[in-house]
């Protein structure tokens, strides 16, 4: 396994855009906040190209940290990629689930199984300097090639399964 220390979201962004439109096979993202913004509007027009050319990509985000930050609108755009499909862990609803605090806190996005992502930064433009919330944010993120990814894919395999059943 070879591993590379990402200091900061941006420089995960930067790194994480060229190996997405690397990806042949599949592309696997799991993220506790996905949030509307510079961020996604990057991402998607990727997402889309790689879907239209054959890759698989799916997606997980939790229901209660997305919740204010992904629009409904946004939601059915991905379901639009080709070849996508998007779903929400442990869906909030009105009735009272003992499992509330069951969130999903996760970052990982996994790329043809040969590389994976895993950090502290969400989907979120304040996670790349291009949004002022909590003053500078600054999270690390781990870049995994080799053997070590199949532990990451098992992970988001277990939480797919777990939110869709399939």
């Amino acid at each position: 396994t070879k591993y590379t220390f990402l200091n900061d979201g941006y420089v995960k962004f930067l790194d994480l855009i060229e190996e997405l439109k690397k990806a042949e096979s599949y592309i696997f993202i799991e993220s506790f906040i996905i949030a509307e913004g510079y961020l996604l509007n990057t991402l998607l027009p990727i997402l889309e190209e790689k879907g239209k050319s054959g890759v698989e990509i799916k997606i997980i985000y939790d229901d209660l940290g997305s919740k204010a930050t992904l629009k409904p609108t946004t939601i059915k755009k991905i379901t639009n990629i080709p070849n996508c499909q998007i779903t929400n862990y442990n869906p909030l609803g009105l009735n009272i689930n003992p499992a509330f605090n069951y969130r999903n806190h996760r970052k990982i996005i996994i790329i043809d199984g040969k590389t994976a992502y895993c950090g502290g930064d969400n989907l979120a433009d304040e996670y790349i300097h291009k949004k002022e919330r909590f003053g500078f944010w600054r999270d690390n993120c781990g870049k995994f090639e080799g053997d070590a990814v199949v532990s990451f894919l098992a992970l988001f395999i277990e939480t797919w399964f777990m939110s869709t059943k399939e």
